[in-house]
């Protein structure tokens, strides 16, 4: 089995590999960088965790996208409707 060297700042054991072969999973290997402020990954997570934290805030983008999307459309809408509205006033006040 290959092993990333040991973060002096992690007192993580080793996890044993629990699927009965020899090849590397992701549950064996963790980050041992900063801990990443915006996906709230930490030194010591596995590739496991730290994609589960990673899609938690792909999750929320994909939301928050499909939520703005909705708002610039209705925007669209409001500003068209009043778009109409003046140009119905001028053609009705300025013959």
């Amino acid at each position: 089995m290959i092993y990333l060297p040991t973060n002096p700042c992690c007192d993580c054991e080793p996890i044993i590999n629990s699927c009965g072969n020899d090849k590397e999973v992701s549950s064996n290997i963790v980050y041992d960088g900063p801990t990443l402020p915006t996906s709230g990954v930490k030194s010591c997570d596995t590739i496991n965790v730290a994609l589960q934290k990673i899609d938690e805030v792909l999750t929320k983008l994909v939301s928050q996208q499909f939520s703005n999307t909705n708002n610039i459309n209705l925007l669209i809408n409001q500003v068209n409707s009043i778009n109409s509205e003046i140009i119905e006033i001028n053609n009705n006040c300025c013959p």
